[in-house]
């Protein structure tokens, strides 16, 4: 619509009275400058990258986002905006679970019933990044409730943590002629 012009679409006899002119030149300025506004008005609805927080804030309940939270950071409510429409076709999936506890905490991961040997619909997640008993325990728990389907027990998470790397033990690899020689010592930790 803003690549056109307002000669080519008028008649010619409009266009060569003057008062025709006239009026053809202002609904041709009319129509360009609502097409700035309607393009404004499309970038504030669609660009997320350039929106502000408390847009992205507005436009999360616009959208019934259910395990959206306004505190989060302004990169993690983009990421969780960007990927509402799949988590609402995939909503009490594992899938659907990890996908939002990943944009918010970094990692999740969802084990089901037959993973850890319990009651069939019962399921627990691991993640790294959250202290057990802090504020982010709670929003964590609070994530998955509102995440998983109605018949799943949230069996609680599970927060692992990792100390460190450890070697278990130190090996030689020898061959001399036919055989090999390999030699497996423990090392103390």
């Amino acid at each position: 619509m803003k690549n056109y012009n307002i000669q080519d679409l008028m008649p010619k006899f409009i266009w060569g009275d003057r008062n025709g002119r006239a009026i053809a030149l202002a609904i041709d300025a009319a129509v360009k400058y609502a097409c700035r506004i309607i393009e404004r008005g499309e970038a504030i609805i669609t660009d997320i990258d350039a929106m502000p927080g408390w847009r992205l804030d507005e436009l999360a309940r616009e959208m019934g986002i259910d395990w959206y939270f306004p505190e989060a950071g302004d990169a993690q409510k983009r990421e969780i905006i960007r990927s509402a429409y799949y988590v609402h076709a995939r909503l009490g999936t594992p899938w659907a679970i990890e996908t939002v506890a990943r944009a918010y905490f970094g990692d999740a991961e969802v084990e089901e019933w037959p993973e850890y040997g319990v009651d069939p619909y019962h399921f627990r997640v691991s993640t790294g990044n959250v202290k057990d008993g802090s504020r982010q325990a709670e929003l964590f728990n609070l994530l998955v409730d509102r995440l998983k389907n109605v018949r799943s027990v949230y069996d609680g998470t599970y927060y692992a943590t990792v100390v460190g790397l450890v070697d278990i033990a130190v090996g030689v690899y020898m061959q001399t002629a036919d055989f090999i020689y390999m030699d497996v010592e423990p090392v103390e930790v």
